[in-house]
């Protein structure tokens, strides 16, 4: 069916020249490579990290740091974009980077057999994520501005829907084994073979776009300067709109992140199976199960009304860990699942936008210095739930049947975060040609109140 559409769309000559072999064919394997890729990237993550960098001694603080240090490199993407501009071979730049990325987790699952718990076992593993962290962002805007050259417009939605669903398929698989494995198997050993095993996903995934096709940058200028990585995109009233938004968002998203699988495996007592269960699991089965019918609304409506939609939904999902407390987090499963419905449109919606909103002139300027801005934030929130948490330590506060504890109040935080972004800023960022999202949800209303009648 997909091929099918793509093969029309290059009949008609609505698709940039390209072989349409070679296009399919490069289509295909970034799909296959995603599904390696998600195995690399939801086994160096979630519970199988949390647990580890706590088997090696981390406190609540130096754990947040670790999660926001993945963010921190985004320095990287200045000199990727640098590149991109300068010699317009985005494929080399994104797989030599992409490779150290993947291959330095290598490293990370041998240092608990070369040095002691506690200090410098995790500046060595502070050390190692930065590197990873680093060449992982000199990589991403060489790969976005490649993509956004070589998917056909009219097919994105539809297109990325596929390849979330797909990974996120394997991921699911992959999340639940690493939580079982955690559970059966002893430290360190399960940890090394873990990561070994994820980072020769990674290899493979950065390995499979050694041969997809690569277009010619379009709109080729004079080298940028460096004073224009940063100057040019903020001259852009577009940009600045959906960066301000994006900032609020990257903080109301990313500050529970380091204190929620605290939460789940000391405060609620949960096994790492059902952590993964709830927090990953739960939520790429509402991903994969609603992707398609997101990547249909985005090519139907446009990009803005779903994540108008998504972002005010999502803002509510920490409510129910407030809520949750030992022995009665049996809802928190069906929370990650309505969460994870509607974080595939918005991380969907989210991603299209960053590919069509900025001209194609400089397009990995404006990407880079949109990842940096936003990265940055996304490592410091962290930082900032873990420092609440941290100040906060010991509180217990009962209010009904619940216990207000320091994890609950960064979720509290996030939740008003989260409401500011969806309601203020995000109905300032324009999309050309997008409709209102109003009208998105009186269609689908009546579209599925016609089903349910039809069905009775």
């Amino acid at each position: 069916m997909f091929l099918a559409k793509l093969q029309t769309l290059l009949s008609r000559g609505r698709v940039p020249v390209r072989d349409e072999s070679e296009l399919r064919y490069g289509l295909r394997r970034i799909i296959i490579a995603w599904g390696f890729g998600s195995i690399f990237f939801n086994t160096t993550a979630g519970a199988p990290f949390a647990s580890f960098a706590r088997n090696l001694g981390a406190g609540d603080l130096f754990f947040s740091f670790l999660s926001s240090v993945p963010m921190l490199g985004a320095a990287g993407q200045f000199l990727s974009s640098y590149l991109v501009e300068r010699t317009g071979r985005r494929r080399a730049i994104f797989v030599r980077a992409g490779m150290v990325q993947r291959l330095v987790w290598i490293p990370i699952a041998l240092l608990p057999w070369v040095l002691p718990r506690g200090g410098p076992v995790l500046v060595g593993l502070a050390f190692l994520m930065f590197t990873g962290s680093f060449f992982g962002n000199l990589g991403s805007p060489a790969w976005m501005s490649w993509m956004s050259d070589l998917v056909p417009l009219r097919l994105r939605g539809k297109y990325f829907a596929v390849r979330m669903r797909i990974g996120t398929i394997i991921a699911l698989a992959s999340a639940g084994v690493a939580g079982l494995v955690l559970d059966w198997w002893p430290a360190p050993i399960t940890y090394t073979t873990l990561f070994i095993a994820a980072s020769i996903c990674g290899a493979i995934d950065v390995g499979l776009f050694i041969k997809v096709p690569e277009p010619p940058v379009r709109d080729r200028s004079v080298p940028p300067r460096l004073a224009d990585l940063v100057r040019t995109p903020f001259r852009n009233e577009r940009f600045r709109r959906y960066i301000s938004y994006s900032i609020c968002s990257a903080l109301g998203f990313n500050i529970t992140g380091a204190v929620l699988w605290l939460c789940a495996l000391e405060t609620l007592r949960m096994s790492k199976f059902s952590a993964n269960l709830t927090l990953l699991m739960a939520h790429m089965t509402g991903i994969v199960l609603f992707s398609t019918m997101w990547g249909r609304l985005v090519d139907r409506y446009g990009n803005r009304p779903v994540l108008r939609v998504t972002a005010f939904g999502l803002a509510f999902f920490p409510l129910a860990w407030v809520l949750a407390e030992p022995g009665r987090w049996w809802f928190l499963v069906l929370n990650g699942f309505i969460a994870g419905m509607f974080w595939g449109g918005l991380d969907l919606a989210n991603f299209n936008l960053l590919l069509g909103l900025f001209p194609s002139e400089n397009r990995s300027i404006y990407l880079a210095t949109y990842s940096v801005v936003v990265g940055l934030v996304a490592s410091v929130s962290p930082m900032v739930g873990g420092a609440i948490a941290e100040a906060l330590r010991g509180l217990h506060v009962p209010v009904g049947p619940v216990q207000i504890i320091n994890y609950k109040v960064v979720f509290l935080v996030a939740i008003v975060v989260r409401l500011f972004a969806a309601l203020v800023m995000l109905p300032r960022v324009q999309e050309e040609g997008a409709r209102r999202a109003r009208e998105m949800v009186r269609d689908l209303t009546e579209q599925w109140s016609v089903r349910l009648r039809n069905k009775q």
